[in-house]
């Protein structure tokens, strides 16, 4: 039976106040009107790049919701990001195509009009890649980002989960956003965002809204069945949870009774890069 680590890269930011350009209206800034991100269907990474810090690097982050790929080649350096929908471009001027024989470190990324700041950095040999990532108008930003490969493509997925707080007497919905490979692994961003009641006769304390540190997680794996896997609850995928893995959605759920009173935590996501 096989237990396979994840690789969780993750980061907290305080988002600082920016100002305002002078003799400017403060109007609502408007992205670039393109690239469209388009869903790939193979990976876009280079062989030539698998073990080097050049290449192609998709993550998530909450906080706000969103997405964002970074090519990091000899002939294109560029970032695309998605913002509640609504798509910039990242360029950087950190580094050039002769600084990519070794590593990144805090290259930032931003797009015209300032709003949106990304830091990367990543080692020569293109592991432990990290992103910090800094939003007008947001707080408390939390990334993932992987490495994408040429033979292992990554997948990233923007949701919600929902989870039932029986001492506070309420469900839990939070922002859930997640990158994952085809080597199972796989990097998890959430934020708590609203407590819904459950009007089941609980009552209590609701709790603050919080980020969730996932440290633990494991990726099911369709190709072995017998391989010990969790879920987005810590439950055990094969004993009791009804789940739906695809290139375009995931959906998981996880029924259960508890004091009499019938529950269904579930996980609800759609594919976005």
């Amino acid at each position: 039976m096989m237990i396979k680590k994840l690789k969780i890269v993750y980061s907290l930011l305080l988002v600082g106040v920016v100002s305002l350009i002078p003799g400017c209206n403060s109007e609502k800034i408007q992205p670039e009107p393109d690239p469209v991100i388009e869903i790939e269907t193979r990976p876009s990474a280079n062989p030539a790049d698998d073990n080097k810090a050049t290449g192609v690097y998709k993550g998530t982050f909450v906080g706000s919701t969103g997405t964002f790929k970074l090519i990091v080649q000899l002939d294109m350096i560029v970032g695309y990001l998605t913002v509640d929908g609504m798509n910039y471009v990242l360029r950087t001027t950190d580094i050039s195509s002769s600084d990519l024989t070794g590593a990144i470190t805090n290259a930032l990324f931003t797009d015209h009009f300032n709003y949106a700041k990304l830091w990367f950095s990543v080692e020569a040999d293109g592991s432990n890649p990290s992103a910090t990532l800094e939003l007008v108008g947001h707080t408390n930003v939390q990334v993932v980002v992987l490495k994408e490969y040429s033979a292992s493509q990554v997948r990233v997925y923007e949701g919600y989960r929902y989870k039932a707080l029986h001492n506070d007497g309420v469900i839990e919905k939070g922002i859930f956003n997640v990158t994952l490979d085809a080597d199972s692994i796989l990097g998890a961003a959430y934020k708590t965002v609203e407590f819904i009641p459950l009007n089941n006769g609980n009552s209590g304390q609701v709790a603050e809204e919080a980020w969730i540190n996932v440290g633990r997680w494991y990726y099911y794996n369709p190709e072995n069945e017998n391989e010990i896997v969790m879920d987005a609850f810590g439950h055990n995928l094969l004993h009791g949870s009804v789940y739906t893995i695809t290139d375009a959605e995931i959906h998981a759920s996880f029924p259960y009774t508890f004091q009499e009173n019938n529950y269904a935590d579930s996980v609800r996501l759609k594919r976005k890069l």
